[in-house]
């Protein structure tokens, strides 16, 4: 039963990783495009998203930030996107400039920088993901619901690896 929650989850952040990628990659500085210029009376703060419990030290983390529930986490659906070089088991990136409002996060670690998720031939995934608050739920991805946080200023979020 876990294995096929597994590999549900995996197919859903198959469909994700190609537009994680399209969003820019910034390795070495940590950050990500601000991606749109904010309006004179919107407040913005920062998240920092400090990864653990990485296996393998090669490849790229792809990190989308998502904003609403309908998306979360589908191909296409994050509001920003980024990626950052693997050399540790503990890696941190930074969105900046992000609006006030409520956010969720997909992780996947790219060990072999092909751009998508690997998986077994029965649909077991091979790389690492995780999502914002650690959520999991059975035979897909989290809702957006349980992987939700508030950006209400300057925010870190901790988030696990699940191999």
């Amino acid at each position: 039963m876990i294995r096929i929650c597994i590999a549900l989850i995996a197919i859903i952040l198959l469909t994700a990783v190609p537009s994680l990628q399209a969003q820019g990659k910034h390795s070495g500085n940590r950050q990500s495009d601000p991606g749109r210029s904010p309006g004179k009376t919107e407040k913005l703060g920062s998240i920092t998203v400090r990864v653990s419990g990485i296996e393998e030290f090669k490849g790229k983390l792809l990190i989308g930030l998502y904003d609403n529930a309908e998306d979360f986490p589908d191909d296409g659906g994050e509001a920003r996107g980024g990626s950052d070089r693997v050399t540790g088991t503990e890696e941190s990136f930074t969105f900046k400039d992000v609006p006030y409002g409520n956010y969720a996060i997909a992780v996947l670690h790219d060990s072999n920088e092909n751009g998508e998720m690997d998986v077994s031939w029965l649909g077991i995934p091979k790389e690492g993901y995780a999502f914002s608050n650690n959520a999991t739920a059975l035979f897909s991805a989290p809702d957006f619901k349980d992987a939700r946080f508030i950006v209400n200023g300057d925010v870190t979020i901790k988030i696990t690896m699940t191999y």
